[in-house]
């Protein structure tokens, strides 16, 4: 099995458990999770991200930071009514190194609530 078909497969089944966990992290604000956890370079990674909307949240946030990568994304969100999942972003051919996601929901001056994954590209 190649490389890229597996990392193909991960993100697969990461989908998929992510979405039978459809309410991760009931009762949080925000909820992150990022596969694999530790992974050969070069690594695909996937993030999974679930809130619990409140009426203040304008903005959904997140971040992989990394030796020699870095990418944000933002979505403009809608209070109460945005949805409440967001999957699957992925990271694909990260080098080796340690890496930190993190997920922010909150309105454009204010952060509501924070999570952060931790990831070990070898």
């Amino acid at each position: 099995m190649s490389a890229r078909h597996a990392a193909k497969l991960t993100a697969l089944v990461t989908l998929i458990v992510g979405v039978s966990l459809a309410v991760a992290g009931e009762g949080q604000p925000i909820h992150l999770r990022v596969s694999p956890a530790v992974s050969l370079s070069p690594a695909t990674l996937v993030a999974q991200v679930h809130i619990q909307p409140d009426d203040s949240d304008r903005e959904l946030t997140v971040v992989a930071d990394g030796p020699d990568f870095y990418r944000r994304s933002s979505w403009t969100i809608e209070g109460r009514s945005s949805p409440k999942a967001y999957a699957p972003i992925f990271y694909r051919d990260l080098p080796p190194g340690r890496y930190v996601v993190q997920a922010t929901v909150g309105s454009f001056s204010r952060i509501r609530a924070t999570a952060r994954a931790d990831i070990l590209v070898q």
